[in-house]
């Protein structure tokens, strides 16, 4: 696989974010339930798997390739038919993704269910009642999303990344969909149907931590295309920086520049994602940073806990790791051979590392970065950054 080779450098200068994950998958998902016209869907290998999951969803075998959501969304909406289907992916999907959620929650819903490299379903749900464990909102959304063609009362024990609930329920009422609800611990929809939408992807809030994080280590950046009132969970980190001290300001364009973070403890649940980028600027921070409320991290694309902690110390980081997060000690970082660990935040992240670490830096299966941000390397070389594809 591609390796990335990168030296100390200071890109600067504007960049245009990609389009939203969250919000393109989900689109291409209410579009395949209804007529929908979408512009400015996200060009990543996840679209590739939902486009490729969607079509095959009548059939009898889907590869998600690495996308988590296209798992659980296409095996909830296969649930509510009669055949049977087997959904499946790469290693991490077969092995890391948790799937007994869902399925413990769709046998209540009397569907058949098998977790076998993957999970058979064969619907359709004969109750409409279920519980589920809502620490991952994946799973929880796949359900909400499949809803309203069978109609469903669902209970969610420990819910958490709220934001991403939140994204699911403005596309539920995008198309139509009435919706009951107690917080997050419980929801009714009854059997209805969706109605046709037009939207527009906004630019992805989760992938605009990676330009912010450079400008704040002191590369003066502007970023195209940050709507921080779209309600992608995301954006919150914006507030999360400038409480610490970043200098960021939302204009037409928003722009982070030179800034040395305060530490504290942030709980980040609401922002998962958030983790990997955060581990890299408690490094240049003036004091300790923990992060808190992760545990969830440790079961996405990789265990991002561990993963940052084993990488970030290969360039000489002061890291504890603990189950639920990461204390990270203000240090100097110095270049090293890293992994990715086959995960797209991973391989960002340690790449802004690498920009402003003391010596090059390789950063091993980084391909990955295609999942969200296929443009990133070029986007970061246009603006003056020292990082290559290794020829091989």
């Amino acid at each position: 696989m591609p390796h990335l080779l990168i030296e100390p450098s200071r890109p600067a200068g504007k960049i245009v974010l990609p389009p939203s994950k969250s919000h393109t998958l989900r689109a291409l998902v209410f579009a395949h339930l209804t007529e929908g016209k979408i512009e400015n869907l996200l060009d990543s290998s996840d679209t590739d798997s939902m486009r490729h999951a969607l079509e095959g969803i009548h059939g009898s075998h889907i590869d998600v390739g690495n996308s988590g959501i296209a798992y659980r969304f296409i095996a909830a909406i296969a649930s509510t038919q009669k055949n049977q289907l087997h959904v499946t992916g790469d290693a991490s999907i077969r092995n890391r993704r948790p799937i007994k959620p869902l399925a413990k929650a769709l046998q209540e819903l009397g569907v058949k269910v098998n977790i076998d490299q993957g999970i058979t379903v064969q619907g359709p749900w004969k109750s409409g009642c279920a519980t589920i464990d809502g620490q991952d909102s994946q799973p929880v959304s796949a359900l909400l999303i499949a809803a309203p063609l069978m109609g469903l009362n669902l209970l969610v024990h420990h819910p958490g990344e709220k934001p991403w609930i939140d994204v699911t329920l403005e596309w539920l009422n995008r198309v139509g969909i009435q919706v009951e609800r107690e917080g997050y611990e419980r929801f009714v929809i009854k059997k209805q149907p969706y109605s046709p939408f037009s939207y527009r992807i906004p630019g992805d809030l989760s992938t605009l931590a990676f330009p912010v994080a450079q400008g704040l280590l002191g590369s003066e950046m502007e970023i195209e295309g940050a709507d921080l009132s779209d309600i992608q969970g995301d954006g919150e980190l914006i507030d999360w920086l400038c409480r610490l001290g970043a200098k960021i300001q939302d204009g037409k364009t928003l722009s982070a520049s030179s800034s040395q973070l305060e530490g504290g403890t942030l709980d980040i649940n609401r922002c998962i994602d958030t983790l990997p980028i955060l581990s890299v600027l408690g490094c240049f921070g003036k004091a300790p940073l923990t992060l808190t409320g992760a545990t969830i991290a440790r079961s996405k694309e990789c265990d991002r806990i561990k993963a940052m902690r084993i990488e970030l110390s290969k360039m000489g980081a002061k890291i504890i790791e603990h189950p639920d997060g990461l204390t990270i000690t203000p240090s100097k970082l110095h270049g090293a051979e890293l992994f990715s660990h086959n995960d797209h935040r991973i391989a960002m992240s340690l790449s802004i590392a690498a920009f402003n670490a003391i010596g090059p830096s390789k950063i091993l299966d980084a391909s990955c970065i295609d999942k969200t941000y296929k443009n990133f390397v070029s986007d970061f070389q246009r603006i003056g950054g020292k990082i290559r594809w290794e020829t091989l």
